[in-house]
């Protein structure tokens, strides 16, 4: 693919992209459970990190525009294009993978939400493996003190990706329903052996979480 080629998937991409999402998301029937985790920490002015898996950054990304939060993308080509549609839904982007400056990405986000500012983290990363927490989120958490309440969303009636992460992609008027977990605290003190325990707690209960939203939907 040439130059121009790229300028124009990069220019006319993000605004179709958003504009298809706002439309499905909106013919949806839209059910919230377990908001009370996240907002009783807004009300006291304390920044959350909001942990989800990968499949389902579409619709979480569209569900939490009004927040003007912080998202960590990956720094590749295809990041580029999902940068530019967060920034168009009001977020500010950090851009960083697991292979391409993270530690810069996660330093950034530290500073941010001791700042005061919300993130949101695709815990899973940008290339998986799928449901499995990565360790940025946890350094995060650690060195700012936030909690993290993880997050997910189910569909009835959608389309299932055959891509690494199986991503979801809800049909028109079907139901759509976003699951809120309990947060979960890191110890400034945790290291090794201690983190890994905490790593393995959320990666559990975003699990468990998926596999609620799932079951209420059936």
């Amino acid at each position: 693919m040439n130059d121009w080629q790229n300028r124009l998937i990069l220019r006319l991409g993000p605004p179709l992209f958003t504009s298809l999402l706002s439309t499905l998301y909106k013919t949806c029937r839209i059910e919230v459970f377990g908001r009370a985790y996240e907002e009783k920490f807004m009300r006291k002015g304390q920044p959350v990190l909001c942990a989800l898996w990968h499949f389902s950054l579409f619709y979480c990304t569209y569900h939490f525009r009004h927040r003007q939060g912080v998202a960590m993308v990956s720094a590749s080509k295809d990041g580029e294009l999902m940068a530019r549609a967060m920034q168009r839904l009001g977020y500010t982007t950090v851009r960083g993978s697991r292979t391409k400056g993270g530690l810069t990405a996660v330093k950034e986000i530290i500073n941010l939400v001791k700042a005061g500012h919300g993130v949101g983290i695709v815990a899973d990363g940008s290339q998986g493996p799928a449901r499995v927490v990565q360790k940025g989120v946890m350094v995060i958490a650690r060195e700012t003190g936030a909690p993290i309440v993880p997050v997910t969303h189910a569909t009835k009636g959608a389309i299932r990706f055959n891509s690494w992460d199986k991503t979801v992609l809800s049909l028109p008027f079907s139901r759509l329903a976003f699951f809120y977990g309990e947060p979960l605290f890191v110890p400034p003190t945790a290291r090794g052996a201690e983190l890994e325990k905490y790593r393995k707690e959320l990666e559990d209960r975003l699990n468990a979480l998926v596999q609620k939203a799932e079951d209420y939907l059936r």
